[in-house]
């Protein structure tokens, strides 16, 4: 009789990252997620996890300041955040990377890229999009798009579960 390998689950969340207007190509994905220009990374697999925001507010408020990774059961990472015309700005191998020298001269959008391995074996892959955003006049964050900022996920629950501490214009 031949014995059948065990197969663990996987939980695998797979978003498109739109490439250009009208063309997407969302292959060779698995077990990754790519987040859509305004989403943040989120990859997850057996009980390992990456997710990264897609806003940062480098006031030098405390709150948000810096671009941080949150990793669970992971053994390797790899993070890329380039500016959108190709230009590296960030790089890191460590498992839970900080970019913390940002202030008002890197406002802009970024595309950011982590790969890495879990405790268990898997390779997680994932891109989206960084906006480094100041408040406007008003008081408030404008931003158009979904916002997810490091202290709304809770590494242990691996999803988005406290409100962000920022205020976002409605």
């Amino acid at each position: 009789m031949m014995a059948h390998p065990r197969i663990s689950s996987a939980k695998v969340i797979l978003l498109t990252l739109v490439l250009l207007p009208g063309c997407r190509d969302d292959r060779n994905v698995s077990p990754s997620v790519i987040g859509t220009g305004q989403t943040h990374v989120a990859i997850s697999i057996d009980s390992a996890f990456i997710q990264t925001p897609n806003v940062v507010t480098p006031n030098a408020d405390g709150i948000n300041d810096v671009f941080s990774i949150s990793t669970r059961n992971i053994n390797s990472l790899t993070t890329v955040i380039l500016r959108l015309n190709g230009d590296t700005a960030f790089v890191s191998d460590a498992i839970a990377p900080v970019w913390s020298d940002l202030d008002s001269t890197d406002l802009g959008r970024y595309r950011v890229h982590v790969a890495g391995w879990s405790a268990s074996g898997h390779q997680l892959t994932g891109s989206g999009l960084l906006d480094v955003i100041l408040y406007n006049s008003a008081g408030c964050l404008s931003y158009p798009w979904t916002p997810v900022t490091s202290d709304q996920y809770d590494p242990r629950l691996f999803g988005v579960s406290y409100p962000s501490q920022e205020v976002f214009c409605e």
